[in-house]
Parts: C-alpha cells; structure tokens; sequence
C-alpha cells in the first residue's frame, strides 16, 4: 500500500501511451509489487515463475524465513491470480502453480532455461590456464553465483577426499560470508576466481573437464532448472547434479 502513491505519475504515463494505441502489458519475474496488477487496465498480465521464491536460498527454516515465506506466498497469490499467462522455468514450478490454481483454468507453461549455443561451442577466447595455479589433473566447475544454496560442505569433503582434483568457482560471491564457503576455500585444490565478465565465461568453460551443480538437498533447489546446465552441454562438458536437482534436467 505505501507505494501506490508513487506509481501515480507511471500510471498516468500509462494511460497517454494506452490511448496512443499501445498495448501496455505487465510482466512479473518477482512476486514484488502485487497491487500493481489491479491499479491498472493491463492488456495482459504475464507471471514469470522462474525460482520457489517463499522458500529460503539457504534451505535453513526459522522464524524470520517463515514470516518471509507467509509475505510472499500472499503477494504471489494475489498476481498468480490476476495473470492471464503463466510461465515457469521447471516443471516442478509448473505443477506448484497448478495446485495454487485449484483447478481454475488459465494457461500455464513450462520454458526452461536456453542457452546461446555458438557463443560456447564457438568460441576462440584462449583458455584462462592461469586460474588453476599451476595445477593439473581433473578440474570440477561451477560456474554463476556463488550463493547459500550450494553445498560447499559437501565440497570441502570431496576437496579433501581427492586432492589431485582440482574444484574451481567461478562468479561472484553471494554468501553474505558463509563459514562454510571461506571454510572450503581454505583447501588448496578449491579455487575462486571472483567475478569474470559475461563475455569471458566461455573461456572458463573450457578449463572445466566435469561441471557442477553443487545444490543442497531443499524445496528451493527442488524447483531449480539450471542455468548454467545448457552451457555445459554445449562445451561437450559432462555435468554432476546433487540429488536435489530438477529431476528432469538430470535425466536429460
């Protein structure tokens, strides 16, 4: 309710575009701004469900992650119900959003995530050898951001069980310092790049023998689809999931 006030000079802004002849439509990624799917005459309302957003990154549930969880699940109700389409990005999304629908019909579609394919497959960048430290041997990758809902405890395990494996991270840190993360780069064969430019991640792709999807076993991990799984695949680079990973981006 305390911004619908600020969203005055956008929806008059809105309404001259509207009599242009303009479709004006509205697209959710987020399960932010709720109201704002009732304040206007939308052409077309789109919820795009790419995450199981009430549930918390980190797998860990106490009392701040609960009255978080009960704030989205409310905000994200009331535009799962004021949508005309809804896409999510795995099937598990696509059979949650079924269920919150109880049966009222409204088009739901399952869009997993793509990938530039050329841009890996292709690409004439050199390879980023300087990274490993002089290391050789097998060199397991995760590429993308570094957040709680990875297991990096799981990692330093694997780390210190195979030492000539080398375990590479690459992307920005999003831990908000998880001891976990400082804990098992700590171990010499686990390296962290930091963050690399978008256009430079392909030469990273090809230091990487096995990729990665190092996720915690959570209800948020069980609606991921990858990201980064295409990339791999694209680099002719096998890929380890955690059990917790979307069933279906395993099997394929």
């Amino acid at each position: 309710m305390f911004y619908i006030h600020k969203l005055s000079p956008l929806l008059e802004h809105l309404r001259q575009e509207e009599k242009k002849g303009i479709a004006v439509c509205l697209w959710y990624t987020f399960p932010g701004f709720p109201l704002l799917s009732s304040l206007f005459e939308w052409k077309h309302i789109v919820y795009d469900c790419s995450d199981l957003w009430g549930e918390p990154i980190s797998g860990k549930n106490n009392l701040l992650s609960y009255m978080r969880q009960r704030v989205i699940v409310k905000a994200e109700n009331r535009i799962i119900k004021y949508a005309h389409s809804i896409t999510c990005s795995s099937q598990y999304l696509h059979d949650q959003i079924k269920r919150r629908l109880m049966g009222e019909p409204k088009d739901v579609f399952t869009v997993e995530n793509g990938v530039e394919y050329d841009v890996f497959a292709k690409s004439n960048l050199p390879c980023k050898e300087d990274v490993l430290q002089g290391r050789e041997g097998t060199v397991l990758g995760f590429i993308g951001g570094i957040k709680p809902k990875l297991d990096f405890d799981m990692i330093a395990e694997a780390a210190r069980m195979q030492p000539d494996w080398t375990f590479l991270f690459v992307g920005p840190d999003g831990t908000n310092g998880d001891p976990s993360f400082q804990h098992a780069l700590k171990l010499p064969n686990v390296i962290w790049t930091g963050a690399v430019a978008p256009e430079e991640v392909p030469a990273y792709m090809k230091l990487i023998d096995v990729g990665m999807m190092p996720y915690k076993q959570s209800p948020y991990n069980q609606a991921v689809f990858p990201l980064k799984l295409y990339e791999f695949f694209s680099r002719n680079t096998g890929c380890w999931f955690k059990s917790s990973v979307n069933g279906k981006a395993k099997r394929e």
